[in-house]
């Protein structure tokens, strides 16, 4: 995942075993697993987010409402900062996360890529979560197991989800 903050900084999560990828500056010079990492816009310095508190961040979310908000999903658990990520503290999700994607309308409005149930929507900020997967065709074990969501930044109402058995539209 990657966003950018109002300040210009550039967050990137992941991980690459690649021993060719183009970095300048690269906080971790050899290839391995990363935590979250924070690209400074005026000297392009690499910086670890050591106040995440987890060694593997695979997916980041910003609320393009609120630049300063950011989610980050590690080990299936979500995370959340309201200060650009000087400091986080883990949302209560009832099932394990892919991906989450913040509405561009209405930052009160997640969606949560899941197992299980396949969509998980909150209306206020991820107090509380429902499925939300109607028309998600389940694997043959009842359970819709996605990976990844998104928003259409222009249309809201437009939100797309991966999961094992391809691309659903909503």
């Amino acid at each position: 995942g990657m966003a950018v903050d109002a300040a210009g900084n550039t967050y990137l999560a992941g991980s690459t075993t690649s021993t060719d990828f183009p970095v300048k500056g690269a906080f971790q010079s050899h290839p391995g697993a990363s935590g979250l990492l924070r690209v400074k816009p005026a000297g392009g310095d690499w910086t670890f987010e050591y106040g995440i508190g987890v060694s593997l961040v695979t997916s980041l979310s910003q609320d393009p409402r609120n630049p300063a908000s950011l989610f980050a999903v590690s080990n299936y658990s979500v995370l959340h900062s309201s200060d650009g990520g000087q400091t986080w503290s883990a949302m209560a999700v009832p099932a394990q996360v892919s991906s989450i994607a913040v509405d561009p309308s209405n930052s009160a409005v997640l969606y949560a890529a899941v197992s299980g149930p396949g969509v998980l929507k909150s209306t206020d900020g991820g107090q509380t979560w429902a499925a939300s997967a109607n028309g998600i065709t389940p694997n043959s074990d009842g359970n819709i197991y996605a990976s990844s969501i998104l928003i259409d930044p222009r249309n809201p109402l437009l939100l797309f989800v991966y999961t094992y058995n391809g691309l659903a539209r909503s």
